[in-house]
């Protein structure tokens, strides 16, 4: 006389146990716009695949040099790529600055700098 054994899980079509995949983890996205640097107007995509072209505000040649701020480390809301960006954008804020000092009328708060990466992000 055959015995049943009853399974603690049904099996599939291959007559394997079924591997329930476990739910996906839920991606909480953290809005980076607070991170922008303070002169940060936009980004728009650049002539070539993975160019960008940074639009900021005026400078003024006396700024600090840009950093990103110590908060996106601390950050676990932040994607890769969103830290990618942000490195992208304070490292485009880098040479207008410079540029700046040596321009009167940037240093007059003159018009947006405009600063091409060539960086794939």
């Amino acid at each position: 006389m055959p015995h049943i054994i009853a399974l603690k899980h049904p099996l599939d079509e291959t007559g394997l146990a079924r591997q329930l995949a476990p739910p996906p983890p839920a991606l909480v996205v953290t809005d980076v716009t607070q991170y922008n640097h303070p002169l940060f107007q936009s980004v728009a995509p650049g002539r070539y695949a993975g160019d960008f072209v940074y639009s900021f505000g005026g400078f003024t040649g006396r700024e600090p040099k840009p950093e990103v701020p110590v908060r996106v480390y601390d950050d676990t809301g932040i994607t890769r790529d969103q830290r990618s960006a942000l490195y992208r954008q304070y490292t485009a804020a880098t040479v207008p600055p410079a540029a700046a000092r040596g321009r009167p009328r940037a240093a007059q708060g003159g018009a947006a700098v405009e600063r091409v990466d060539d960086r794939a992000g």
